[in-house]
């Protein structure tokens, strides 16, 4: 019998000692961690971006500009390349647009990870459960899933600004070397 509870008291205690270091808040640290996780991975899809390349694609329309303003174009040359002119000087500044979109998620991305951080440890570091905090985490999963599909769009927009500047500038540098 004494040893029946002695084997009882000793679970007892085992259990209370296993609650005491469980945190109340473990759903919340996985929602977290796979925040962060979902931050890191469209800041990986960001940096797959070759900003160098859009960098000199836009370097070499304003080069392109510049050589047709120096051009003594006649008015047939203007109506043949004022549709292209147009796109062109479009496609430019849409691509620094973007580069400036590129600029403030990546800058998003890290105040996201810096908030899921801070929260995470507040999370952590509580022993009871903080449910003042669930408002701000499902904020903070909104503010995420919003960055991440702003996140897209831009990478998608950048790839097809790019290619579609790259194709002006053919045309335009034909025209240009055909004067």
């Amino acid at each position: 019998m004494y040893s029946n509870f002695k084997h009882l008291t000793t679970l007892l205690i085992l259990l209370i000692l296993v609650s005491c270091y469980q945190n109340p808040n473990t759903h919340q640290i996985k929602t977290i961690e796979d925040l962060e996780r979902y931050c890191d991975e469209n800041n990986k899809n960001l940096e797959k971006i070759n900003i160098s390349k859009c960098r000199k694609s836009i370097k070499i329309a304003e080069f392109n500009i510049l050589r047709l303003e120096q051009e003594k174009l006649d008015s047939l040359d203007i109506n043949l390349i004022y549709f292209e002119y147009r796109e062109y000087l479009n496609s430019i500044n849409n691509l620094k647009k973007l580069l400036i979109n590129y600029k403030n998620l990546q800058e998003s991305l890290i105040l996201n990870k810096l908030q899921l951080k801070n929260m995470k440890l507040d999370y952590t570091n509580s022993s009871m459960e903080r449910i003042d905090l669930n408002n701000h985490l499902l904020n903070e999963t909104e503010i995420i899933k919003n960055t991440s599909t702003q996140t897209q769009e831009v990478i998608n927009l950048i790839q097809f600004e790019i290619k579609n500047l790259e194709t002006l500038n053919n045309t335009i540098e034909t025209f240009i070397n055909e004067k």
